[in-house]
């Protein structure tokens, strides 16, 4: 067996694509990056919303607040 091997699709954008397109939405909206880079608005949304919930997710060190 392959150990480099990974069921599935492959992805389509590399990181860099990625984080690319990200830095354009600081000052584009969707539409205008989708036209400059090729990647379809739910992928853009896909990932702002990941990188979103991996931000939150670093400022609360993975605990959850008591909120009692």
């Amino acid at each position: 067996m392959d150990p480099n091997f990974k069921e599935g699709r492959p992805r389509k954008w590399d990181d860099e694509q990625l984080e690319h397109a990200m830095n354009l939405l600081q000052d584009h909206s969707y539409s205008q990056v989708v036209k400059l880079t090729g990647i379809s608005k739910s992928t853009l949304i896909r990932e702002r919303r990941k990188r979103e919930k991996n931000t939150m997710g670093n400022i609360n060190n993975g605990k959850r607040e008591n909120k009692e």
